[in-house]
């Protein structure tokens, strides 16, 4: 049997199309950190929703047998997770360091990068923070100095230091808060309470003490009042509203106020009041 002069040869597989999508340019890892901080501040957020929800009512109120008045008092409330303080550390890190990337973006953007080989130089730009008292030239250059100088100004006018009262102005509060956990310790917190509102049933106070704030314990006193009712023949009663939450413990500032709602604060100030004013030097 005679072979065939020509063989057909088998089409290889062609490669299925491939479409590439374009890509824009690289987000700056400053929009990338704050993006990091916030998914840790949401999830926080809900790991202690999620622990509230398992407490129940903790007040109950009382009369005094010395005094006649009426005092509320706590119940004895659950442990916060254990891990609750790492996972604050982990915001508060990436929050601080958001606005680090942030100066150094600013001094890149207006002065050109600081060549990778000049370590010195790379380890002096940082966001400054200025609460108890205003920084000197020296300081104010070695950490913001290579901005431009519009961007500077913005910068000092946001600073803790200008006015009113810095202990609670959100960049010191990170600031401190940081610092605690960077070297002392990881950020403690308590379950601790804050009056929302105060009614009054057919009442008329005639005196009131609120207790400066402190964890919740069983007993704890969170509020005392006395008051007479306005008809005698009608009920009368005081109906105080708390907002009960993770707290931080006794730090140097905001001690006893809300883990969750300091966050949030402290992120939207960054968003709003320092990179969105700052976003034509960025």
């Amino acid at each position: 049997m005679s072979k065939p002069l020509f063989r057909h040869k088998k089409k290889a597989p062609q490669p299925a199309p491939v479409f590439v999508t374009p890509v824009g340019p690289p987000e700056p890892d400053y929009v990338l950190r704050l993006r990091w901080a916030e998914d840790r501040v949401v999830r926080l957020s809900e790991q202690i929703e999620r622990f509230m929800k398992t407490q129940a009512n903790p007040f109950f109120e009382e009369i005094d047998p010395a005094t006649g008045e009426h005092v509320f008092r706590s119940r004895k409330m659950g442990s916060p997770p254990a891990n609750i303080g790492l996972e604050i550390s982990e915001c508060l890190f990436h929050l601080r360091s958001t606005l680090d990337y942030v100066a150094q973006r600013l001094g890149d953007v207006h002065s050109g990068p600081i060549p990778k080989a000049n370590i010195e130089e790379l380890r002096k730009p940082e966001f400054p923070i200025f609460g108890e008292r205003p920084p000197n030239s020296r300081e104010w250059a070695k950490k913001i100095g290579r901005a431009h100088p519009d961007a500077i100004k913005i910068i000092e006018d946001m600073q803790p230091y200008r006015g009113g009262d810095y202990t609670v102005h959100p960049l010191w509060v990170l600031h401190e808060l940081n610092n605690i956990d960077k070297h002392r310790m990881i950020t403690p917190v308590a379950v601790a309470r804050l009056i929302k509102d105060i009614h009054e049933v057919n009442a008329k106070t005639l005196r009131a003490r609120i207790p400066l704030g402190g964890p919740l314990e069983a007993g704890t006193e969170v509020y005392r009042t006395s008051y007479v009712a306005i008809n005698p023949d009608l009920p009368s009663y005081i109906k105080v509203d708390f907002i009960v939450d993770i707290g931080f413990d006794d730090t140097s500032v905001v001690a006893y106020h809300p883990v969750r709602a300091w966050l949030t604060a402290i992120l939207e100030f960054i968003k709003r009041d320092v990179i969105q004013a700052l976003q034509g030097y960025l």
